[in-house]
């Protein structure tokens, strides 16, 4: 009963954020645009991932990014970006999500959040249907199941504290106002830290992921102009929500990170 509550108060809160994807700040209905120029990769994508997780993890990867990604576009129609498309391949898209910048910090922060604060409705979602149906359609369980860690393993990755990946991006905006002089070296340190445990452990996956930093060279330039500062109340409750959200989707997926990783 305590799973059921729980999973329909998350998917409650979600209704918000799903709203947003449909329907424009003036209340039109209005379906975000897809960027059809990445379907060539995304499909490329999608048969790289079956070929190296299976079918159902592969499957499960494909359907856990595009929620990922779906997130990330119901932040910026929030804010009012209307120009927000629908990327099926986001690391290799030459555009961003929206080419309408963020006026702030605290903007900044939840566009970059709400990829895997969305996902959070999903997965929860997925892992209580799992449990529930266990008995009755194992088969299905067991898919839901895979689905819902997925999700949670992907989005733990993501928020990692490394840039570009999206936790590297939250924490920079929490670092400018609670560490402004030394928030860039506690970055770096963060880095040079993750990239020394990834040759301690022999993880390629890690290596992987640390290597990813690279890419942050060859990605269009940020927006430059200047954002109004988040208060040290504001930062201080993004730092909750980030740690939260990281710390959700650690648990749900653990046994999938620490099988893939180590």
């Amino acid at each position: 009963m305590f799973e059921l509550l729980m999973a329909t108060a998350v998917c409650g809160l979600g209704l918000r954020t799903i709203q947003g994807v449909f329907v424009t700040v003036g209340g039109r209905p209005s379906l975000p645009r897809v960027d059809l120029g990445s379907v060539r990769v995304w499909i490329l994508l999608c048969l790289a991932a079956i070929l190296i997780f299976k079918l159902k993890y592969g499957s499960a990867l494909v359907l856990a990014l595009m929620l990922h990604e779906l997130g990330h576009v119901a932040a910026h129609r929030i804010l009012g970006h209307e120009d927000a498309r629908f990327r099926l391949a986001p690391l290799f898209a030459p555009t961003a999500i929206s080419k309408t910048p963020t006026r702030s910090q605290a903007q900044e922060f939840f566009v970059s959040i709400m990829g895997a604060g969305f996902s959070l409705v999903p997965m929860v979602a997925t892992l209580v249907a799992a449990s529930a149906l266990k008995e009755a359609a194992p088969t299905l369980s067991d898919l839901l199941y895979a689905l819902g860690s997925t999700i949670a393993a992907l989005n733990f990755v993501n928020l990692l504290p490394l840039l570009p990946l999206d936790g590297g991006r939250c924490l920079r905006q929490i670092l400018l106002t609670l560490c402004p002089v030394t928030g860039v070296y506690i970055l770096l340190a963060l880095s040079a830290g993750a990239a020394a445990l990834s040759f301690v452990h022999e993880s390629l996956s890690l290596i992987v992921i640390v290597c990813l930093g690279g890419l942050i060279f060859f990605r269009p330039q940020e927006d430059e102009q200047p954002k109004t500062p988040m208060s040290t109340q504001t930062a201080s409750l993004a730092l909750a929500t980030y740690l939260f959200t990281l710390a959700a989707h650690g648990v749900a997926g653990w046994w999938l990170i620490r099988w893939y990783f180590w």
